[in-house]
């Protein structure tokens, strides 16, 4: 509130005026018929005139009562914090706003003036302290990597945008490696025989060699990680490194733990870091009535084909250029033929095949013995069959209406094992089997109890057969027809596809070549079938198979396909496209497919 104060001018003017003086407004009534001051004001001083805001020009006289508003805003403080998305940096804003104090501004005397204000002083708000600021990031769960020289510029100065926490940023480690001292390639120059048999391994090159004494690999240890934080202190773990552990197999040892040093003359290979080094024996001609059958320990590189009625047992890879026509290939390593498989029979893998087949039984078995006895169990707590019925006459009962196919597994794990064991012909499990379980033995039983005699040495064989079950091999061919090809790993048929023949693998079997086709017969994998063209347009059948938890897929099928995941079967009636064959949650076939329009 400003007090007015009359001047008497000395000047003859009749009308009134008015003029600023160090701030106050100082007011001179009109004389006469003279016209009073009048008085404006700018947009940030707001003039009150008798109670009266001021709005556009005014008269004003000595006796009004005026009061001046300026836009004064009381000081302020803002402290912005901010994080980054991966919470390991900060960033700090600090704000000062000031209250800025008014008065009017000095105007010389006039009938009418304008009311400025001008700024006189500004008034900060006290500057944020070092513990208000970590009070705050504290707040925010801000606490490690705190950067102090950054934090004192926020109490010296407005700042935006300054970095003030960073956290320590994790250090993965290095994984475990495995530097290889032989290409694993083939390469080089052909080694040949001599007249005794004995192999030059001077003049090799289709399989690289090396020498007795020679480093085959070295594993170089790798290093551990360190931990990170974020800036809000939580710890964060490097990623999990891969430790390996080099084995030597066949031909080779390990020396001062990180090298594999072979013990002989022969070609190197590793497999899921078990190295081993294997002799090898080159054929540069067809096999046939000349060259005789074909036993070697080592690796068996065919550069011709193999004629009808010849036979090859290797102890490890096989490679044939040219086709195998009604001949037999039994590997315990990897078969690759280059040319068509005609009316043969082929195993990768050695006896693990044998053994893998026989397990899958053991399995099934042990399955089926343990749902008699939970039937069992469930028909006495419940008396369905009444007090009378015997446990044996309850088994008897279960196997031949529910588990028929019991007996069917029985008799063919009684005659495997005794083929891949000797002594187990007459052994324990083959004794409780025909004991319990075949013809009228059941019926002898007297507590299903006594049903553990065959579950016991099944756990024993399934320890045993699992125990001696090499690393997977593979089996590879272009074509094939009227053969039968088992692998204990996967089988790639490269070529234009199968006909009428067998294919087994323990874990896939892919087509890769662009319409291939699988005609006839049946195709059994573990976990994956993938196929190209499936059956013709006549409507052949043609079998594919896969367990429970695999999938079929195949680009086109024809009618009378037969898809069998687990033991859930579906037979296609229609041509269709784009098929995928699996198990649903519930244990349904799903079969998707488009129709093919043909």
């Amino acid at each position: 509130m400003f007090n007015l104060e009359a001047i008497d001018l000395t000047n003859e003017s009749l009308d009134g005026s008015i003029k600023v003086l160090d701030g106050k407004i100082i007011v001179k009534n009109p004389k006469g018929e003279g016209k009073p001051a009048a008085v404006y004001a700018t947009g940030n001083v707001k003039v009150i005139i008798d109670g009266i805001m001021l709005s556009g020009k005014s008269e004003i006289f000595e006796e009004s009562t005026i009061e001046i508003v300026f836009d004064e805003t009381e000081a302020s403080r803002k402290l912005d914090i901010r994080l980054a998305e991966d919470l390991m940096e900060a960033y700090i804003s600090v704000k000062y706003r000031p209250k800025n104090v008014f008065r009017l501004k000095d105007k010389q005397e006039c009938t009418v003036i304008e009311l400025e204000c001008e700024l006189i002083n500004q008034i900060y708000p006290p500057k944020y302290k070092i513990e208000e600021i970590l009070k705050e990031l504290s707040n925010n769960k801000i606490v490690y990597g705190i950067i102090e020289s950054n934090l004192e510029k926020c109490v010296e100065s407005e700042c935006t945008n300054i970095i003030i926490a960073k956290g320590q940023e994790v250090i993965d480690g290095v994984s475990d490696r495995i530097e290889l001292k032989f290409a694993p390639e083939n390469g080089g120059k052909k080694f040949v025989e001599d007249k005794t048999g004995n192999i030059d391994f001077k003049s090799i090159g289709s399989v690289q060699v090396v020498k007795v004494g020679e480093i085959l690999a070295v594993k170089i240890p790798g290093t551990p990680g360190c931990d990170g934080h974020n800036v809000k202190g939580n710890i964060i773990k490097p990623k999990d490194i891969k430790q390996i552990t080099i084995k030597a197999g066949k031909g080779c040892i390990i020396k001062d733990g990180d090298k594999v040093i072979s013990l002989i003359d022969g070609k190197p290979c590793i497999r899921n870091n078990v190295f081993n080094v294997f002799e090898v024996h080159e054929i540069k001609s067809d096999v046939n009535l000349s060259t005789g059958d074909i036993k070697f320990i080592g690796d068996i590189n065919i550069l011709g084909g193999i004629a009808e009625g010849m036979q090859i047992i290797c102890g490890n890879s096989v490679k044939v250029s040219k086709d195998v026509e009604g001949s037999i290939i039994n590997a315990k390593g990897d078969v690759t033929v280059k040319g068509n498989v005609l009316r043969s029979k082929i195993y990768g893998g050695g006896q693990d095949v044998s053994r893998l087949a026989i397990l899958k039984d053991l399995e099934s078995l042990k399955l089926i013995v343990n749902s008699i006895v939970d039937a069992v169990c469930q028909i006495k707590e419940h008396n369905i069959l009444g007090n009378d019925k015997k446990d044996g006459d309850l088994i008897k009962l279960l196997i031949e209406s529910k588990y028929k196919n019991l007996t069917v597994i029985c008799i063919k794990i009684i005659s495997c094992i005794g083929t891949l064991y000797e002594e187990e012909k007459n052994g324990e499990l083959s004794k409780a089997v025909r004991q319990k379980l075949l013809g009228l033995a059941p019926l002898s039983i007297r507590n299903y109890g006594e049903l553990d005699l065959v579950i016991k040495p099944i756990d024993i064989l399934i320890l045993r057969i699992k125990s001696e079950l090499s690393i997977p091999v593979s089996v590879s061919f272009g074509y094939c027809q009227d053969s039968v090809i088992k692998s204990s790993g996967d089988i790639m048929v490269k070529g234009k596809g199968v006909y009428i023949s067998e294919l087994v693998a323990n874990d896939k079997i892919k087509f890769l070549m662009e319409k291939s086709v699988a005609r006839g017969g049946s195709l059994r994998a573990v976990s994956e079938l993938s196929c190209r063209i499936v059956g013709s347009s006549a409507g052949v059948p043609t079998r594919l198979q896969v367990d429970k938890e695999g999938s079929i897929f195949v680009d086109i099928a024809f009618q009378n396909t037969v898809f069998t995941v687990g033991h859930k079967e579906h037979i296609l009636e229609r041509p269709s496209r784009n098929i995928h064959a699996y198990l649903n949650p519930e244990g349904d076939i799903v079969v998707d497919k488009l129709l093919l329009e043909v």
